[in-house]
């Protein structure tokens, strides 16, 4: 039977895989499954030549009503694939021969064809004389050229999905190989970058020493600062002596109290003035420190930004470096 609730707008067109025969000739009912390529066999007598009539009925409306089972008002054919059908009820009475399409929605209803096949079912169901051959027939397809077997047998086993298939996984090979080789080239060029920062730790380290080697020339200089003020205040009570002693020179001697506090006083500026001496004599020293961490500061922030500036980008903050 004919399925309901079909529309004609949504026909499906494609491989046919059923028909389904009724009261045709030797055939009450049958059903027959169908692929790219069928082969129907058996005795003779059994059907098999009705079902090729039957379907011949369906695709060229062919005349008469003599094929009709013996017994039987009607016969009908319907035929289809995935998610359509098409079928044709031939009468024995007049006004009773009907094609139907139908695809997801309402059947649409053919009458009146005056021997013709309505186009909708043509289209439908796409099949032509070629898809027919009777037994004295030529055998099929080997009186075709070879190019012609090649086409319909890649046809019928999906063989031209596969070389193109192929061919585009060619084609997506040779994509990704001159990915690749892009890639490598990109990793070259990346690893010649990553030489030019080989040294750059080394430098990074110098100039943390140099940094550290000044912060250590600002403090002895800070210090030298204070012992250059306390030189001036060693000379200032040196002057105050003399003055105490040239005093006591027009005196009487003060009491030996006063004279230790002096002399305990006398001991603590000299040793102020030797701490001067060995002040003065580290801030020569330091200052050679301090000159020779300035010009290994320099060289290596003279070092980095030839690097950076070579490299065109500083790689921790990103800035371009000119």
């Amino acid at each position: 039977m004919l399925p309901g609730a079909y529309h004609l707008a949504d026909v499906v067109q494609g491989v046919l895989t059923r028909v389904e025969i009724t009261d045709y000739q030797s055939l009450k009912r049958a059903a027959v499954p169908l692929g790219r390529f069928t082969v129907v066999t058996g005795p003779s007598n059994s059907g098999k030549s009705a079902v090729i009539r039957a379907l011949r009925l369906l695709a060229f409306n062919a005349r008469g009503t003599s094929y009709i089972r013996t017994g039987a008002t009607s016969c009908k054919v319907v035929a289809g694939g995935e998610g359509w059908v098409a079928g044709i009820v031939r009468s024995v009475t007049r006004g009773k021969d009907a094609y139907r399409l139908a695809n997801g929605g309402d059947p649409q209803t053919y009458t009146k064809l005056a021997g013709s096949v309505p186009d909708d079912i043509t289209k439908a169901l796409q099949l032509e004389d070629l898809n027919f051959a009777g037994q004295l027939d030529s055998p099929y397809l080997l009186t075709e050229a070879g190019t012609g077997i090649a086409r319909t047998l890649g046809e019928l086993t999906n063989v031209s999905m596969v070389f193109r298939a192929a061919g585009e996984a060619g084609r997506l090979r040779k994509g990704l190989a001159q990915e690749l080789k892009a890639a490598q080239a990109r990793l070259k060029a990346l690893a010649a970058q990553a030489e030019q920062y080989r040294g750059i730790g080394e430098r990074r380290r110098a100039v943390i020493q140099a940094e550290e080697l000044a912060e250590a020339a600002r403090e002895k200089a800070a210090r030298l600062t204070r012992l250059r003020t306390l030189a001036a205040r060693v000379r200032a009570e040196q002057a105050a002596a003399e003055q105490a002693r040239r005093a006591l020179n027009d005196r009487e001697l003060p009491s030996l109290k006063r004279a230790e506090e002096m002399a305990a006083r006398l001991a603590r500026l000299r040793e102020l003035l030797a701490d001067r001496d060995q002040a003065a004599s580290d801030v020569v020293v330091y200052r050679d420190r301090v000159r020779d961490a300035e010009r290994a500061e320099q060289e290596a922030h003279g070092a980095v930004h030839d690097a950076l500036a070579a490299a065109g980008q500083c790689p921790m903050c990103g800035q371009v470096v000119a």
